[in-house]
């Protein structure tokens, strides 16, 4: 495997941005701008190494129990550093803490009891910012004790569905080491029960659901498959609002594996989910949406360039649409990975204009930005190391 790291730069620069980019806020804050460097230039040698000595042939040629045995152990660390980590992140005894899974435990609480769940404020005095997708997925979680549990789960998932588009679980079991070692931000996110780290955990599944879905549309019961798939798809767009950037591209990739009337038709209704999910509760009280405090994230921004919210969102819009008409998708076996590569892009654009405008509205070098970047993580991810690794 010497040529992967010498024949595919390309390849090994997306990995390590996708990998460390939204990792820079957290070394920043917790370590100094001094170590943003240091984190980068070890990161990048440390990857570069391991892609080019480690024997990729036999670490993925290890006995399918062994494999299992080493998923489980994974989980299992993962679960015990939770049960440990958590309760002491969450106390604040460790870091300043977070409310976000507080906020999805009050939402679905509210939910559950019959009331608007977006009056209520966090215990440090946050609005609910979590759309109604992702109040409705973290149910059974918080049923469990608390929404933080869906991070180990959605993990776990998408070690399973990384390995069905990378041909074995130890191939995405691997992917799910390297993300592990090399980007603290799920860390920080995963033991503060943030929800971010598990909103796009499931939307990359349930994305790649959906193409499956498609692409398997000959078997039996295939349309209940295809409407489960495109239900979860537009459920998991209602979680935040950027997702459904990701729209263009699925249309895109289901026209050009069965025609433009059944991507309409899946698409379609993934838009009908979303809107059942989210406009009612928009509808129910305009002001007290509270997830529109996430809208206007961007709104700083105008103070520094006029006009600069409309033109960030407008730019991602575009890009999006631009990226779904490019050529690219013809062969079915790379679809999945192009729409990962490109929803990336798509993702990664608001997160680096919010970097370059906070840098200039601070007069610094402020990284704080970057957190956003757990949007394209996975994505770009999984992407870079299907064209590494897939057929190697």
């Amino acid at each position: 495997m010497k040529q992967i790291f010498s024949h595919n730069r390309g390849l090994f620069i997306g990995l390590g941005v996708s990998l460390f980019v939204p990792s820079l806020g957290i070394v920043q804050k917790f370590l100094g701008t001094w170590f943003v460097g240091v984190y980068l230039a070890g990161g990048c040698v440390v990857l570069g190494l391991g892609l080019r000595y480690i024997p990729w042939e036999r670490v993925y040629r290890l006995p399918r129990t062994l494999v299992y045995a080493l998923f489980g152990l994974t989980c299992g660390v993962l679960l015990v550093l939770f049960v440990v980590v958590y309760p002491l992140a969450d106390s604040g005894r460790i870091g300043p803490g977070s409310d976000h899974d507080d906020a999805l435990n009050i939402a679905v609480t509210e939910l559950l009891h019959g009331r608007y769940p977006y009056y209520p404020r966090t215990y440090l005095d946050g609005p609910i910012t979590k759309l109604p997708g992702a109040v409705f997925l973290a149910v059974p979680f918080v049923l469990m004790g608390t929404s933080a549990y869906q991070n180990i789960v959605w993990s776990g998932i998408f070690v399973v569905v990384a390995g069905r588009l990378l041909g074995t679980t130890m191939r995405g079991l691997v992917l799910w080491w390297v993300i592990l070692l090399f980007s603290p931000v799920f860390w920080q996110r995963f033991v503060t029960g943030g929800d971010l780290l598990a909103n796009n955990l499931y939307v990359v599944s349930f994305s790649l659901f959906l193409i499956g879905a498609m692409q398997r549309s000959a078997p039996r019961f295939s349309g209940l498959r295809l409407v489960c798939a495109a239900t979860l798809f537009g459920i998991g767009l209602s979680s935040r609002v950027q997702f459904l950037l990701l729209v263009p591209l699925m249309g895109a990739a289901l026209s050009h594996m069965a025609g433009r009337g059944a991507a309409l038709r899946s698409v379609g209704w993934s838009l009908v989910v979303w809107a059942g999910c989210t406009l009612p509760f928009y509808a129910y009280d305009p002001a007290g949406f509270a997830p529109l405090e996430l809208v206007r994230m961007f709104d700083p921004f105008d103070a520094i360039v006029p006009w600069a919210r409309i033109c960030i969102v407008g730019g991602s819009v575009g890009l999006a649409l631009v990226l779904a008409m490019m050529p690219g998708w013809e062969r079915d076996d790379d679809i999945c990975v192009t729409f990962l590569e490109r929803s990336a892009c798509v993702q990664a654009f608001p997160v680096v204009c919010g970097i370059l405008f906070s840098c200039i509205e601070s007069g610094g070098f402020t990284m704080s930005f970057a957190d956003f970047g757990m949007n394209f993580l996975f994505f770009g991810a999984l992407a870079t190391w299907a064209r590494l690794f897939r057929d190697k």
